[in-house]
């Protein structure tokens, strides 16, 4: 997007499926007559059944794929733009003034950055580009910085290029919807004149749906938790002093800036989970560089390298900023076997989604305005646990049980020193507290 240094491009083009296509075709005459006799015999004598969308790869089952308006509507996503820069011309095209002033520059699809003025902060630009309609949302956007605006105001120069939030609903999606983006992306980057033999000996070390399970889950940690797209898709790393884009956040300097390039790819572009997804392994690749060899193989199975990918991806000093990465990459990755898994995958997803939904309609009956299915205090959880016991709202067994795992999960919390302790003698209320689940729950 932003003119960049000239980068050579080097062109590679794999000659395996023309290799394939001879070795296949060089079988004697006879092979070449029996064989369609053959294949015809053997689908005359299978049962005929309904493919799914999504089974174009032995072994990977996923639940049926979703519409997605936001990003599959805009062909401009796909579109090749060399080294990721745009020409001069086409550029000065994409820069544009608002008619109160303001200079902004229209990436590729969903991206809109804004050009900072002398004097500028962070409050004056949401306040003025919110008086327009296609902004108007950012009146009510989560001030919150991994939901907005991320820049702190030091670090606002005039003529810098800042990203505009999305709307948050906008930029959400489901785990099933992002798995099928990163399946289409395995698939095209194994083809991949640059980076294909590298994404095969990952398949060929673990297996595609190990790998789909992985990006499902370091997805979820850079968007922290459910939905996938809940924190902005682009965000300011003050110790880089740069951006970093897409789904799983990857800086803009050195191996992601060159993955970006190799894959001729905007900032914008980034944006789109398809291409996230095969930024996440282009970086992955690039990253892993030592002088001609490179083995991104290494990580894999990730359950087994956990710390070592953490410092390969976050930097030498991970512990200190998120010490608990490894841990919430490990619990994402277990609910990813959920979604990328077995037939039973479909079925779950739904079970689930209609389970949650249901628990939540019984809460608002009961509690109104106050209704939260996730209360972060015990004493909180008792009193709401206590209230759906006494309702006589169809659906309140389901929440007092809701409730009495969430009580389970917060006791147990405190006794491992994951959360706060209450004051005074700990043993005499932990023992206390035990007996009143038990009571309440385990009858």
């Amino acid at each position: 997007m932003i003119p960049a240094e000239n980068t050579s491009v080097i062109e590679a083009s794999h000659e395996k499926e023309a290799d394939m296509d001879k070795a296949l075709y060089s079988s004697s005459l006879a092979n070449r007559l029996i064989m369609p006799i053959a294949l015809a015999a053997m689908t005359a004598l299978t049962p005929a059944c309904k493919k799914s969308e999504t089974d174009n790869t032995p072994g990977i089952t996923l639940p049926e794929r979703e519409k997605n308006d936001m990003w599959d509507a805009d062909k401009e996503y796909f579109r090749k733009v060399e080294n990721g820069q745009f020409s001069k011309k086409e550029y000065q095209k994409r820069l544009k003034k608002l008619p109160n002033g303001e200079t902004i520059f229209e990436d590729i699809g969903a991206l809109t950055f804004y050009q900072v003025e002398k004097g500028d902060s962070i409050a004056g630009i949401r306040e003025k580009l919110s008086k327009y309609k296609r902004f108007s949302y950012l009146k009510t956007l989560s001030k919150a910085k991994i939901k907005s605006f991320n820049v702190p105001q030091k670090s606002l120069k005039p003529g810098m290029l800042i990203p505009i939030p999305l709307d948050e609903e906008d930029r959400s999606m489901s785990d099933v919807q992002f798995a099928h983006y990163c399946n289409d992306a395995i698939d095209e980057m194994a083809e991949d004149s640059r980076y294909g033999d590298m994404i095969q000996k990952i398949i060929k070390k673990t297996s595609k749906k190990e790998i789909l399970r992985i990006m499902l889950a370091i997805a979820k940690q850079e968007s922290g938790g459910k939905p996938i797209g809940q924190f902005e898709l682009h965000r300011w790393e003050p110790h880089q002093s740069a951006f970093s884009f897409s789904l799983f956040h990857v800086l803009m300097r050195g191996a992601g800036m060159k993955a970006r390039q190799n894959l001729d790819m905007t900032e914008g572009q980034l944006y789109h989970p398809k291409n996230a997804a095969k930024l996440f392994l282009a970086f992955l690749c690039e990253k892993s560089r030592r002088g001609t060899s490179c083995n991104p193989e290494r990580f894999f199975p990730l359950m087994d390298h956990l710390n070592s990918f953490a410092r390969f991806y976050n930097g030498a000093a991970w512990r200190r900023f998120n010490p608990h990465y490894t841990r919430h990459l490990k619990k994402y990755y277990l609910q990813a076997k959920k979604v990328v898994g077995g037939g039973k995958a479909k079925k779950l997803e739904k079970v689930q989604r209609r389970s949650h939904s249901h628990v939540r309609s019984v809460c608002k009956k009961v509690n109104g305005k106050y209704c939260t299915l996730a209360p972060k205090r015990y004493l909180t959880t008792k009193r709401l646990l206590e209230k759906a016991e006494k309702s006589n709202v169809p659906g309140a067994k389901q929440l007092k049980d809701h409730y009495c795992r969430r009580i389970k999960y917060l006791l147990e919390g405190q006794r491992k020193g994951k959360f706060m302790r209450p004051r005074g003698n700990w043993t005499r209320t932990y023992r206390r507290r035990k007996n009143y689940i038990r009571r309440k729950c385990d009858r």
